[in-house]
């Protein structure tokens, strides 16, 4: 063995391990750098769509007529049961074959996160026709999504079972407010109050209308889908179920059916904490949910023209 052997590694092996080490150290930034996937983001829900030209802006008395209606799942919660409807036109002179129909339309997830799976419904008439004595004939089709919807929403919080006890500074957590945006639904929770007493949490809830459409009421986890496209009572509208969860307990919230006002409304929801878990302060998440039906609709105007000369067709 040469002097140069004896004091250490040859250049090459040294090489070879300073590259495998940047190697090593890449793939731990790497990690570092990744990004979770969240897909509970966004106002909407159903969103609906007529394809371009269908239907058309014209036609005249005697052409068939079809409505193309493309829809997709915006929101993180998958739609089951839920129904499209077609009004607003005279059933007399265009015949709609059908005029309801069920859907159903998976939400966003990991492996759908943009909601861009897109399903496409069909209504058609073989001939359409006007009112006698009618040179224009505007009719206006108005196409309908009434369905179930949950928001989830996580909200970080701090516990602390005896406020008073020791210096906040001591404390792993001390309790705040906190504001939020969207949860993937078109009904959010836009901002939760902590308020703590001695073995006792509370939360005070606020929920918004943020979609844009119809709140309808879903107690006992029915929906009236059968006439949610316009005959709803007062009573059946703006009505949201909540509950919610901490650590695994569920809380006592009041009320339990929220009444939304102009869009908004508040909860509040408790948690007794005697002999619960530990009596230091501890950071965890609030789960609260909100269980609704929901409705909104796209319209557009169609001029069915009659042709001079022509024959009538009723």
């Amino acid at each position: 063995m040469t002097m140069r052997q004896k004091k250490g590694i040859s250049i090459p092996v040294v090489f070879v391990l300073l590259i495998f080490l940047s190697s090593c150290t890449g793939l731990y930034r790497g990690r570092q750098q990744a990004t979770p996937y969240t897909f509970h983001t966004g106002t909407q829900g159903m969103v609906l769509e007529f394809f371009p030209g269908s239907p058309p802006d014209r036609l005249y008395e005697g052409d068939s007529l079809t409505l193309l209606v493309k829809y997709a799942n915006k929101g993180a919660y998958t739609v089951e049961g839920g129904m499209l409807y077609v009004s607003g036109y005279d059933r007399a002179y265009v015949p709609l074959v059908p005029d309801q129909m069920p859907f159903n339309a998976e939400g966003k997830s990991i492996y759908n996160p943009e909601g861009l799976i897109s399903y496409t419904a069909e209504f058609s008439a073989g001939t359409v026709i006007a009112p006698p004595y009618v040179d224009v004939f505007p009719q206006t089709f108005k196409v309908t999504a009434c369905y179930k919807y949950r928001t989830e929403a996580a909200v970080d919080v701090c516990i602390d079972p005896d406020p008073l006890r020791i210096q906040p500074q001591d404390k792993v957590c001390v309790i705040h407010d906190a504001s939020l945006s969207s949860q993937g639904a078109p009904v959010a929770v836009t901002r939760v109050e902590e308020d703590a007493a001695k073995g006792r949490v509370q939360f005070k809830i606020a929920i918004n209308n943020v979609g844009g459409g119809t709140v309808i009421a879903s107690s006992a986890g029915s929906v009236p889908l059968d006439r949610c496209q316009a005959d709803l009572r007062q009573d059946e509208v703006d009505k949201v179920e909540i509950s919610a969860e901490l650590s695994g307990r569920f809380l006592e919230c009041n009320p339990k059916q929220v009444r939304l006002i102009n869009g908004q409304g508040i909860a509040f929801c408790s948690l007794f904490l005697t002999d619960y878990q530990t009596q230091d302060a501890y950071q965890t998440t609030l789960n609260v949910y909100l269980d609704y039906g929901y409705r909104n609709s796209i319209a557009k105007r169609v001029d069915v023209l009659k042709l001079p000369g022509t024959p009538r067709f009723y």
